[in-house]
């Protein structure tokens, strides 16, 4: 089973390129552009980890946090992110899942 990731943001071009990145390192991807397409999303495809922005349109990454709390690892890095990085912290967050 590959990784599945929730890629949650309003800025297109920043989205873009996670998504890039993370299907070309083999991950699954999901893309919402706001807090309540990310809830439908979380419910509908459950990945093993998301990538929330902190300001977005609808619903902000407070009320999505709160919704979502213990149902995945949390972290956080702040913007612009290394890839290489983020795919560290990643796999660390979702340890051994094939």
């Amino acid at each position: 089973m590959s990784k599945r990731v929730l890629i949650v943001d309003d800025e297109t071009c920043f989205r873009n390129v996670l998504e890039y990145s993370l299907e070309k390192a083999g991950y699954i991807t999901s893309i919402a552009v706001n807090g309540q397409e990310a809830m439908e999303l979380l419910r509908k495809e459950k990945p093993h980890t998301m990538l929330l922005d902190i300001n977005m349109p609808v619903m902000d990454e407070d009320l999505v946090a709160e919704k979502i709390k213990n149902k995945l690892a949390n972290d956080y890095m702040i913007k612009p992110v290394e890839i290489e990085v983020l795919f560290e912290k990643m796999d660390n967050l979702m340890g051994s899942i094939a």
